[in-house]
């Protein structure tokens, strides 16, 4: 991740990483910008106003969080794969002010719990924290 050189690079990177290192069964990645300024890659593009709509609670916590999330918050993080995520470790992703968030998901609700430790979605996010914000831009 640390060697990636584009936005599109650091997407592709994580999930593969997620996947097949540490076989996370969901992951998502969302980014807040302008779809049209923000250089294509595979992670979901969205208003930083939608998203406090839909995942404000999570992103004012400024911590990761594990445990079972409401379906709206589900769908936003995941989409069509939201019915099959039954708890999800999340972080807000920030330099300065927030620019994504960071959601893994498993199958089973009990998977992640508000008890455990957040340590490799936030040692994740420290990473995207710093490698990401200067590549935002088109």
């Amino acid at each position: 991740l640390l060697d990636t050189k584009d936005l599109s690079s650091i997407v592709d990177t994580l999930s593969e990483s997620l996947s097949n290192d540490f076989q996370v069964e969901f992951h998502s990645l969302t980014l807040f910008g302008d779809l049209k300024s923000i250089p294509t890659c595979n992670a979901k593009i969205v208003s930083q106003e939608q998203a406090n709509k839909r995942v404000g609670t999570l992103l004012r916590t400024n911590r990761a969080i594990c445990g079972v999330l409401g379906s709206d918050e589900l769908e936003f993080l995941f989409g069509e794969q939201s019915a099959k995520v039954g708890s999800v470790a999340a972080v807000p992703l920030s330099h300065g002010s927030a620019f994504g968030i960071l959601a893994i998901g498993h199958s089973d609700p009990n998977y992640y719990r508000s008890s455990m430790g957040t340590l490799f979605i936030t040692y994740i996010a420290e990473v995207l924290n710093r490698i990401t914000p200067s590549l935002l831009q088109k």
